[in-house]
């Protein structure tokens, strides 16, 4: 079953549209219908630059909904790359929740998006909404951070001063002007790297918790910034199977990210499903490594893939999870 939602419309508890999934969910028989999908145009988990944590209101609302009735996919768009995510909830792995892969790779005229929070950003990437600097400001703090730390800023570096996160411009508008001002738009999580790293942005109430993590987080199974294309494939009741391809990879070319999934029936969640990742353990996002995928181990922890691709412009023909912006 595919359950379709909006960002973009009221969502708030007693809305419309959580009423109206609520009542769906509810009227899924999983005995009859084994697979439980949900498509929400912008994504709730990724890394990229590009709409970082803009839908912390959306999770807030609807992620422990989504674990309470074992949702096992949320495919969004909205991000120009791809992202897979281990099964997770509340920012930790986990397999009582939902596996969310971003797909909004398909092409637009703007290009993939290249651009990690944990990695140095060129100058020209200017997340103003975030900040209360000017742009002249926001160039003397970078330049300040390449002096210390000896090497060109990442974007979560850019908020790691205890005045330099707006907790009122965070999210987009589209988001605030629907919700209660109550909705959680700027949330913290304990550090949780695949290199062991810390995190950046310390919650100035719980030291232990970060708004960004200093290194690709572990629950992030495998990303890439280029356009591609990929199908999920549903065998039976009980095994599904992921593969994204890079448009830029030749015909017949290894998928450059590949997944299979054992869904157990269980009432226990931490015995529900199973990842098993084909792509290889600690990747180093080269682009062969991307490419040929690998195979990760059996129990399915294919870690730390970074893909390395370069997408084109044009995007080319997206496939079955391939989603335009």
């Amino acid at each position: 079953s595919i359950l379709n939602m909006c960002n973009y419309i009221p969502f708030h508890e007693g809305s419309d549209q959580h009423t109206w999934l609520l009542e769906a969910m509810k009227g899924v028989d999983r005995r009859r219908t084994p697979w439980l999908i949900v498509m929400v145009h912008a994504p709730i988990y990724h890394t990229y630059v590009e709409h970082y944590k803009e839908m912390e209101c959306f999770r807030t609302t609807y992620e422990l909904l989504f674990a309470e009735y074992k949702v096992d996919f949320v495919l969004s768009g909205h991000v120009h790359a791809y992202e897979r995510s281990h099964p997770l909830l509340n920012y930790t792995k986990s397999e009582c929740g939902p596996a969310y892969i971003t797909l909004g790779d398909g092409g637009n005229i703007e290009g993939p998006y290249r651009n990690f929070v944990d990695q140095s950003i060129p100058s020209e990437v200017h997340p103003a909404r975030f900040l209360h600097w000017n742009r002249d400001e926001l160039e003397q703090r970078r330049a300040e951070l390449e002096v210390l730390k000896g090497r060109p800023p990442t974007f979560c570096d850019l908020f790691d001063d205890p005045n330099a996160l707006d907790d009122s411009a965070q999210g987009p508008w589209y988001q605030r002007q629907v919700q209660p001002n109550t909705c959680n738009t700027v949330t913290f999580q304990p550090a949780a790297a695949h290199t062991g790293g810390g995190g950046l942005v310390r919650n100035k109430m719980d030291p232990t918790k970060y708004w960004c993590q200093a290194s690709q987080p572990d629950w992030s199974a495998y990303r890439d910034p280029s356009f591609g294309h990929g199908t999920l494939t549903l065998f039976s009741h009980s095994h599904a199977h992921l593969q994204w391809h890079r448009n830029v990879d030749p015909p017949g070319a290894k998928a450059a990210d590949s997944a299979h999934y054992v869904y157990k029936s269980s009432t226990d969640c931490n015995s529900r499903w199973m990842d098993q990742s084909e792509v290889d353990q600690g990747s180093d996002g080269s682009e062969a490594a991307a490419a040929n995928g690998g195979h990760g181990a059996a129990n399915g922890d294919g870690d730390g893939g970074d893909g390395g691709g370069e997408g084109t412009g044009n995007g080319g023909t997206s496939g079955g999870t391939g989603g335009g912006d």
